[in-house]
């Protein structure tokens, strides 16, 4: 015999109330748990679970256009690790990086994903953002110029500092490399000096221990000053948008300086590379005459980072690193639109304090 029962409180063909329901999909989205541990606890399958986080999603998401944006960001990350029978699968993570909220998760990351989702997405809401963030990825370059016309595609400011460390960081691998025959490892003199080419030059006290160790690796390991020139133009790269007059209101100089210390910077570069054969260095010059438009675009939007993105990617890893993985690509998206999206969720019940004082005596 079959029966069935039905209640005010349940959905026909549904094991949970609606509050329960709430309650679950609340648990995966704002608390971030694993659906496993959550459809334990309710005493409920997995299923059961998944289907109303999926649903949840499709319905408590706001639309991209709720909200007007002035600026975005867009990144990728690892969605599936290569293995034996699969290639490594990559998203795309599109933030609002005024307000630090996800828009949207696509698969992949070519331009023509980045350019279609904003190609659906209302005119008028498109025509109010004035900057587009990007890492140093051409297909994303070409996407947001052409999703986004008419704002300015602007290079994370972390990765044009980072261009310039790795160049700094190839070069003394092969300097090293070409003295010892080998890779660097502990007790080489180069290999020992890492964190000191990466430290800021103007933290160290000019005649302290710091200083002159840096000083004396040089002298004495570096004949033909490959990774001291290439040290040098790392760090100017670093301080491109630094302010000179530190009396002036602007948090950064105007994009006429930027633009003499960027071509300044270029033709050291390229000189170095031919004067002092640094291959590496010419590719670095290369990189930046290629970006110029991007790097300059920075000092017409200062504020404009990928830092909420990244902020993004690490909630999101965050969320893999719980589920263990995700196969499907629409369960992964749901998780991440739940716990990262521009969602108001209702607040948490206030605890029930069964004592309104401290007891006197504490056994």
């Amino acid at each position: 015999m079959t029966w069935s029962e039905t209640s005010e409180l349940i959905r026909p063909r549904r094991c949970m109330t609606e509050r329960a329901v709430a309650e679950a999909v609340r648990r995966v989205g704002q608390d971030q748990s694993a659906v496993a541990t959550v459809a334990a606890e309710f005493g409920v399958s997995w299923g059961t679970v998944n289907t109303a986080v999926v649903a949840a999603a499709k319905a408590l998401r706001r639309p991209p256009e709720a909200r007007a944006v002035t600026a975005v960001g867009v990144d990728e990350h690892v969605f599936g690790a290569r293995g034996p029978v699969q290639w490594m699968r990559f998203c795309t993570t599109i933030v609002d990086v005024g307000r630090g909220k996800l828009l949207d998760v696509l698969p992949g990351r070519t331009g023509r994903i980045v350019s279609d989702w904003f190609a659906h997405r209302d005119p008028a809401w498109r025509a109010g953002i004035q900057a587009a963030v990007c890492d140093p990825l051409r297909s994303y370059r070409s996407g947001l110029r052409t999703g986004l016309p008419q704002a300015s595609v602007v290079l994370d400011a972390f990765h044009l500092v980072k261009l310039g460390t790795d160049t700094t960081e190839l070069v003394r691998r092969r300097v090293q490399f070409d003295q010892l025959g080998r890779r660097g490892r502990k007790g080489d003199p180069l290999h020992d000096t890492l964190r000191l080419l990466r430290s800021k030059p103007e933290a160290f006290t000019p005649d302290g221990h710091r200083a002159t160790r840096l000083r004396t690796v040089l002298l004495d390991h570096d004949p033909t000053g490959q990774v001291g020139a290439t040290w040098e133009i790392a760090h100017r790269l670093r301080h491109l948008y630094q302010r000179v007059d530190t009396t002036a209101r602007q948090r950064f100089p105007n994009k006429t300086r930027v633009t003499a210390r960027l071509d300044r910077l270029i033709a050291d570069a390229r000189y170095y590379a031919h004067h002092d054969d640094i291959p590496e260095l010419a590719t670095l010059a290369n990189t930046l005459t290629e970006w110029r438009d991007p790097i300059l675009a920075r000092a017409d939007h200062p504020y404009a980072s990928n830092g909420p993105t990244e902020g993004t990617n690490t909630i999101i890893k965050k969320i893999k690193r719980i589920g263990f993985g995700f196969r499907s690509f629409t369960n992964y998206r749901a998780r991440i639109l739940l716990a990262c999206a521009d969602i108001d969720w209702p607040p948490k019940p206030a605890a029930t304090h069964i004592r309104h004082r401290t007891p006197r005596l504490a056994a």
